[in-house]
């Protein structure tokens, strides 16, 4: 495992770990046994020792490779686009924290937030913690863009796309549909007016991806059709697969409940000390609780601590 993957989840006081590890454990017989294994090597360990033991146990045999986070707003008008903002700047402040390389390929700026954005990471060994944030993301909160101070529910969307390293499939150019656009960045930064952006349609899947990042439309559509490659050799990996851990982009991820400072993952409640801490960045737990949730789950097949819609 990579140093600077043990020093991320150092940041994590032992008490909160040990904390989550517990809670799951009255849920789940897998981590129960997980739990009991820390509870022994506690006398001849340090903390640190006994974080990275963990890390390494959930982490066995799963895939490791760079990925992309595709961001999209779901339902909630106005509250939605900017949630989804909110959540790219709890994912982009992340990965600033921690120096890891990522791209920005696309961003979709409105009003109030953003449409949708996808964001290449670089750093493979982070995929395993991401690939659980797949799905809806639910804010609940008292809402700045209406005068009744109702309490508003809003969602967006993340899909977790692999990025293969290499490809054998080929893309007939009759089956794209390609069509040109103006690129762009966050607060309208490196606008250009020329339609140097780029959207490719599968048309016989309907997979649509799009890239505004570079200036250069060839380099937009290289950029593109690899992302898209990336989408239909995944698409196919899991038809083909069915593995158990599949899941549909409508499942219910987590719900941020900010009137309550709680967040709730997979139905199992947090409390939060400080609701600004998300806005830094600052989701380790978040991820440590991803990847114990896909151990219990690729241990057992067992969805038992998903929660119902």
């Amino acid at each position: 495992m990579s140093e600077k993957i043990y020093a991320i989840f150092r940041l994590v006081s032992y008490e909160k770990f040990k904390k989550l590890i517990q809670k799951l454990a009255e849920e789940s017989e897998i981590i129960k046994n997980l739990y009991n294994e820390i509870e022994q090597i506690e006398q001849v360990a340090t903390h640190n020792e006994i974080i990275e033991y963990v890390i390494d146990e959930v982490i066995r045999d799963h895939e490791q490779m760079p990925f992309y986070i595709k961001l999209y707003v779901g339902q909630g008008g106005k509250d939605a686009e900017n949630w989804t903002q909110m959540l790219y700047e709890i994912y982009i402040n992340f990965f600033n924290r921690h120096q890891i390389k990522y791209e920005l390929l696309d961003y979709n700026s409105t009003d109030v937030g953003i449409s949708s954005t996808i964001i290449n990471v670089k750093e493979g060994l982070l995929f395993p913690f991401f690939k659980p944030e797949e799905g809806i993301h639910r804010l609940e909160r008292v809402s700045p863009f209406k005068n009744n101070k109702s309490i508003q529910t809003s969602e967006a969307s993340v899909e977790i796309i692999k990025s293969y390293g290499f490809q054998e499939i080929n893309i007939k150019q009759d089956e794209i549909k390609i069509i040109p656009i103006r690129s762009g960045g966050p607060g309208g930064q490196h606008a250009n007016k020329n339609l140097t952006g780029v959207r490719l349609i599968h048309l016989p899947t309907n997979l649509t991806v799009t890239v505004t990042r570079y200036r250069s439309l060839q380099q937009n559509r290289k950029v593109a059709e690899k992302l898209l490659k990336d989408l239909i050799t995944q698409k196919r990996e899991a038809e083909f697969k069915k593995h158990v851990y599949q899941k549909s982009e409508t499942t219910l991820v987590r719900t941020y409940d900010l009137t309550r400072d709680q967040i709730r993952t997979y139905g199992i409640p947090f409390k939060l000390n400080k609701v600004e801490d998300l806005s830094k960045g600052k989701i380790e737990l978040i991820l440590l609780y991803n990847m114990l949730y896909d151990y219990h789950l690729r241990k057992t097949g067992n969805k038992d601590l998903q929660p119902k819609r």
